[in-house]
This record gives structure tokens, sequence and C-alpha cells, in this order.
């Protein structure tokens, strides 16, 4: 959360055009690694399933 505040002020912050490009840049890997854990977590859910037949959420 500490990061995600960082970069939100960075953003906010008008006067170095190239830090809020590169903050935009942190923002959309960061929202990318998130959805990349997102679908790992699916993976690891169905994948027990299978093996188990017991459903679990995370």
């Amino acid at each position: 959360e500490g990061i995600y505040n960082e970069l939100t002020q960075m953003l906010t912050d008008p006067g170095d055009l190239q830090r809020v490009r590169q903050a935009i840049r942190f923002h959309m890997i960061a929202r990318f690694l998130e959805r990349i854990a997102d679908h790992a977590t699916n993976i690891g859910e169905e994948t027990i399933l299978l093996y188990t037949g017991k459903r679990v959420k995370y």
C-alpha cells in the first residue's frame, strides 16, 4: 500500500513530467502483476479441486 500511495503522489505532482511517466509505467506494471497473481490463485484453486474434490477459496 505504501508503494501505491507513493505512485499516487508521483502522478499528482505535475512538476516533473519524467517522474509522472515513470509512475504511470510502474502503475501499469503493478496492475498487470496483480492480475497475474489473481490468475495464479485461480489455477491453484482449480488444481486443488481436481486433485481433492474440495473447493477452496483464497
